[in-house]
């Protein structure tokens, strides 16, 4: 795939990024080799060990952050997926 994108700073690059290796994972077929160069130059390689599909995702997953009543700003909340795939979440 090849496709325009933005860097940190604002700056546009020409980003190709390859998919290979396919696994199956319960009845999942999912790339396990993911490798992107930015206008030629490599940029990202990805190795995926492990894949897991959720069972269920509970509606709060996707409910309107509530606000703080002390500054009237919502709580910030951030989920990272660790390198072993599992979520993680951290802010306040």
């Amino acid at each position: 795939m090849v496709a325009k994108v933005a860097g940190f700073g604002g700056e546009e690059f020409t980003q190709e990024t390859t998919f290979a290796d396919y696994k199956d994972f319960d009845g999942i077929k999912k790339a396990t080799k993911v490798e992107a160069k930015r206008d030629g130059e490599p940029f990202l390689k990805v190795t995926v060990s492990e894949f897991k599909v959720l069972d269920k995702v509970g509606p709060e997953t996707f409910a309107e952050p509530k606000t703080d009543p002390a500054t009237h700003h919502r709580a910030r909340k951030t989920t990272a997926v660790t390198r072993t795939g599992l979520a993680k979440d951290f802010g306040s």
